[in-house]
């Protein structure tokens, strides 16, 4: 049996005390507790032949039942509120020799740390109790803390394989080579990368295989497993990717383009009042979102706008110059056009613009070339005779029904 330290605390004139921190007017004042001695084993306020003696001018004063059962209410409720007070500071907190301890529900690694230390103290505090002692409040404690340790382990989740094997795929058509090349390189068994690439396949490629490629490619192996390579971590190398997805879908027709005018064609009505494009002695300016406002910029031809890029607003293409580089330092905008929908909006009905980019800025300076492809087409396509989406379907499968 465990030799136990038993430590004894004792308060002068504890009823008393407290008594008078509940109620400060007590304060230096002569107080007396009555009544039995088993009913003050439960607290002054409880006793129902208690009372308190004491006045002003220090001079002995009994309090008769009915201000001591008034009293008595009063006392009672603040205790009852120092005590839900004293519960609430507690709530999760326990003591074991002399050290407070609080259960942790852990949001980091350091925390749950934290959280295995308190559940250890949990354990040990419960395996020192004597055979009689409660142990119920440990217990419960220890329930708490391994549910919070539980489900913090639980939010870490299980690794999902769809990155690494999109990505594997991605790097080696971009280097133009085939998955059975690969296994071959590193040494692996015919099939074993396209095996563990099945939708809902057990098998994972081994970490030292997962490294292997990792080092193969050249890239960081925390992004193989968790990003998508595909996506450029750049904006610059975004906005090349949008341009190039962008000309692929107009060509094939998946996105289309209207003109909005400024040059050739008359100013669509949303520009009124944006300040975006004016005229002088019909020539005109454009007023870049990116640029100084002080530059004097040309718009160099119409402006086209598309609908089915972007799902809340239309995307626009601007063609401009500086005007005092000319019309060959051509560079291009691409903005956004919102439309105020809500009817409850004083603005109802109008437009505003918001920046996307500009090859103007030196970080893209580079995508002078492709958005200047970009807008080719779309002139190109505006002259061509514009024709349904459906006549065109009919038409295509007609064509192709003869080649046959």
């Amino acid at each position: 049996m465990q030799n136990h330290a038993i430590l004894h605390s004792d308060l002068n004139c504890f009823y008393a005390s407290v008594e008078t921190m509940l109620d400060p007017r007590l304060r230096g004042k002569a107080i007396a507790v009555c009544g039995s001695t088993e009913g003050r084993q439960v607290g002054l306020s409880q006793q129902r032949n208690a009372a308190f003696i004491g006045s002003s001018n220090n001079c002995v004063q009994f309090i008769d039942n009915q201000r001591f059962n008034n009293y008595n209410y009063r006392t009672n409720s603040r205790r009852k509120d120092m005590s839900r007070q004293f519960d609430e500071h507690m709530e999760g907190k326990f003591e074991v020799l002399g050290e407070t301890y609080e259960v942790v529900e852990p949001e980091n690694f350091e925390e749950l740390l934290q959280a295995l230390h308190v559940r250890e103290v949990i354990q040990t505090a419960i395996s020192s109790l004597m055979h009689d002692e409660d142990s119920s409040r440990l217990c419960t404690l220890m329930d708490e803390q391994n549910d919070f340790i539980q489900e913090y382990l639980d939010s870490i989740g299980n690794f999902d394989n769809r990155y690494l094997i999109s990505n594997i795929a991605f790097l080696a058509k971009k280097n133009s080579l085939r998955i059975g090349e690969i296994e071959n390189m590193l040494g692996l068994s015919a099939g074993y990368i396209s095996r563990t690439a099945k939708e809902n396949s057990a098998k994972k490629l081994s970490i030292d295989v997962v490294w292997k490629i990792a080092r193969l490619f050249e890239v960081d192996i925390r992004h193989l497993l968790e990003t998508d390579l595909q996506i450029p971590d750049s904006n610059s190398d975004l906005a090349a990717k949008f341009l190039e997805k962008v000309y692929r879908d107009t060509e094939s027709g998946l996105v289309e383009w209207q003109c909005n005018g400024g040059v050739i064609a008359a100013l669509d009505d949303s520009f009124s009042g944006s300040g975006l494009v004016t005229y002088e002695k019909d020539k005109p300016y454009y007023h870049s979102m990116y640029l100084n406002r002080d530059a004097r910029f040309v718009l160099a031809d119409d402006i086209f706008a598309c609908e089915n890029i972007a799902l809340e607003a239309e995307v626009l293409i601007v063609p401009f110059y500086l005007e005092s580089s000319g019309e060959q330092a051509m560079q291009y905008e691409f903005i956004f056009r919102h439309s105020i929908d809500d009817e409850n909006d004083p603005k109802y009905g109008s437009y505003y613009f918001t920046r996307m980019f500009t090859t103007a800025d030196d970080p893209f300076s580079h995508l002078d070339s492709p958005a200047g492809r970009l807008y080719k087409l779309l002139k190109d396509r505006e002259y061509d005779t514009r024709m349904s989406s459906g006549a065109k379907a009919v038409i295509t499968s007609y064509l192709k029904s003869g080649l046959k």
